[in-house]
């Protein structure tokens, strides 16, 4: 803190070094020695980057200054495991590049040209220059851009030569946050095509949004609105129109909507869900999954009404009380649940069983005729007589089988075939009554 301010020269770099940084008085001027430490600065440089007052010195590593900026430029990046990758890049251009680099101060919309002039005896000789005015006179209305700097929206404006001539605080400082640094230089963006190709390299992460970003590269503004999922997980929704000769773009983050949307796809899934859940539990038989008995009679009734040939088969399993007397409720229950798989796998495409309650099952049948009906029933007797069940057990049934008379309703067809079942346990069980 003692040394935020213009230090003493080094005599060792001579009187033409002197009138050189006296030369550049208005602009923002430091030096870094082979080791990479800041030997040198002047007033300018402090108040162009007063974020750097508390911390410089002599000898103070220029690593740690970029930290400091990067931080502060772009707060959303400022963990430093999520700012490494841009501070990296950082120290590639204060190596190799010589400029003039021109960026956007995020925090105040200020823009900078940046010269860095490497030193015979190593290290680099960086100034800064304000070239804000000249930004805002390439942007011929600047005054409606000022006031676009602090819109909720991010701006991008391409000249008619394609260059880029103006970009709002809100695209670089917030849309854009963290990957501004990986982009094209701006002495670079004279071709609109290869600034989005190599802008959609580091800010898009998903191959179909990185051919929507290749539409934005057309000789014109693109003909509908693109929407885009960045590499930091935002959504931006791109809208572009002509304007003076040149192509002005509009970016507008819609995060909040997406994730909005989302949720309301997640409780409309939910409820989706839950809705059929509750379905299943009024229509369902808990244990065999069959239809219970409420909506199994509704739905044969209607059933009925809609076909001229029907068919009801009722069974109920003989002496299924043993089953439980013997073997525990557990496996009566576990025999039931098989004898449900045997309808199910045994029955045609269109067929509706049931369960009506205890061992008592029901199935009905459309556009099967009286004999065959009972064909179907003689299978499934036979498959239960010959199935060797849960815990080893064995267990027959006894049909009735039954279709409509002329004028006969639903209620009519039920008693007539439950009157037909007890029919066949009186005579022996094992059989079909029809």
């Amino acid at each position: 803190m003692a040394e935020a301010s213009t230090p003493p020269l080094d005599p060792s770099l001579g009187l033409s070094l002197l009138g050189l940084l006296a030369s550049f008085s208005d602009e923002a001027v430091c030096l870094y020695d082979a080791d990479e430490a800041i030997v040198w600065w002047n007033a300018r440089y402090l108040e162009f980057f007063p974020e750097v007052v508390p911390i410089i010195r002599r000898g103070l590593p220029f690593i740690e200054t970029v930290r400091r900026f990067l931080a502060l430029q772009y707060p959303q990046q400022a963990a430093p495991e999520r700012l490494q990758p841009y501070v990296d890049i950082a120290m590639i251009r204060h190596r190799t590049e010589q400029g003039p680099l021109e960026y956007q101060r995020a925090s105040e919309g200020r823009w900078l040209e940046l010269r860095m002039f490497p030193l015979p005896q190593g290290g680099r000789f960086k100034i800064w220059r304000d070239v804000t005015a000249r930004h805002r006179q390439q942007a011929s209305a600047s005054r409606v851009f000022e006031l676009l700097a602090t819109i909720n929206v991010g701006l991008l404006v391409h000249g008619p030569d394609g260059r880029l001539v103006y970009a709002n605080t809100r695209f670089g400082a917030e849309l854009t946050s963290g990957f501004v640094v990986s982009v094209p230089p701006l002495a670079e963006r004279h071709d609109r095509a290869a600034f989005w190709r190599g802008f959609a390299d580091v800010f898009v992460h998903d191959e179909v949004y990185r051919g929507l970003v290749e539409e934005v590269g057309g000789s014109g503004p693109l003909p509908h609105p693109v929407t885009l999922q960045t590499r930091n997980d935002r959504w931006v929704r791109i809208e572009e129109q002509a304007w003076d000769g040149g192509i002005a773009s509009v970016w507008v983050d819609i995060t909040e909507n997406k994730l909005q949307e989302a949720a309301l796809a997640r409780s409309q899934d939910a409820l989706v869900a839950a809705n059929r859940r509750l379905t299943e539990m009024a229509e369902r038989d808990p244990l065999t999954g069959l239809f219970n008995r409420r909506k199994f009679l509704g739905d044969a009734d209607l059933l009925m009404a809609q076909n001229d040939d029907f068919a009801l088969i009722l069974l109920d399993l003989d002496h299924f009380k043993d089953v439980n007397d013997r073997y525990g409720h557990q496996a009566g229950d576990d025999v039931l649940c098989a004898v449900a798989g045997i309808l199910r796998a045994e029955l045609p495409a269109g067929a509706i069983p049931g369960r009506l309650g205890g061992e008592e099952f029901a199935i009905c049948l459309a556009g099967l005729a009286p004999e065959e009906a009972r064909g179907l029933a003689e299978v499934l007797r036979r498959r239960l007589a010959a199935t060797v069940l849960a815990h080893g057990v064995v267990v027959t049934a006894s049909f009735g089988v039954v279709s409509p008379r002329p004028g006969e309703d639903f209620r009519g067809l039920m008693a007539r075939a439950d009157a037909l079942l007890y029919e066949a346990k009186r005579a022996g069980r094992n059989r079909i009554a029809d």
